[in-house]
């Protein structure tokens, strides 16, 4: 079961993003704006970014909303 505030699945997608995309949480978090401490809360399931974040984050790593949130391309 997800942990409050998160999308099931929403972690573990991320994680595969970031690792498939080849650059570090640091780096993410520069080009997204965040401090990276949120990219690690993001990859645990602490908590999902807001809406802002999320967009940037599916710009950087290349991807949709579809497939982030629900896993489907």
């Amino acid at each position: 079961m997800p942990k409050t505030g998160t999308v099931r699945g929403f972690p573990e997608r991320l994680d595969k993003l970031i690792y498939d995309s080849g650059i570090n949480c640091t780096e993410l978090a520069r080009k997204i704006g965040v401090d990276r401490r949120a990219i690690y809360t993001y990859r645990n399931g602490e908590c999902t970014p807001n809406l802002v974040i999320f967009c940037r984050i599916c710009t950087v790593l290349h991807t949709t909303s579809n497939y982030l949130l629900l896993g489907k391309e």
